[in-house]
């Protein structure tokens, strides 16, 4: 049976760019996924992370991208239209009452990981600071 892993922006550059320091680890996580024909669930928020500036100039590395992200049967898009706002007010409590601060991107990812709203078998990221407890305490495999 396929699993359901949403995808960070940090998978998606490490797995576009050769000198990434997460390009091994990307690689390796995307062969295991074709090989399992496992899905990859794409907040749109990581698409504008990803479609950024630096890998627009680089037309290469954006065609590269183009290819995997249009792999229609394992990409699935999540649209953060009944996320965002509430994980735009998450960025701001977070810095008043916890002390540090999160993104906008990973805020929605947190909306949608406790919203259920999608089945998730796990979240690929390399930001364990920001999720990896998170994930453990809704039973969601993280990969790093």
């Amino acid at each position: 049976m396929a699993k359901y892993y949403l995808a960070d922006t940090c998978y998606w550059l490490g797995l576009i760019t050769p000198d990434d320091q997460h390009h091994d680890t990307s690689l390796t996580i995307s062969q295991l996924i074709d090989e399992q024909q496992n899905m990859l669930l794409v907040p749109w928020p990581c698409l504008y992370e990803t479609l950024a500036t630096r890998l627009t100039n680089n037309r290469e590395r954006l065609l590269h991208f183009e290819s995997l992200i249009n792999r229609k049967s394992q990409v699935q898009f999540i649209d953060d239209a009944d996320y965002k706002i509430r994980a735009f007010e998450m960025v701001f409590e977070k810095a008043a009452n916890e002390g540090f601060t999160t993104s906008l991107t990973d805020a929605v990812i947190i909306e949608i990981l406790t919203s259920r709203d999608f089945k998730i078998d796990g979240l690929i990221s390399y930001n364990h600071r920001d999720f990896e407890s998170f994930c453990k305490g809704l039973d969601i495999e993280y990969i790093r």
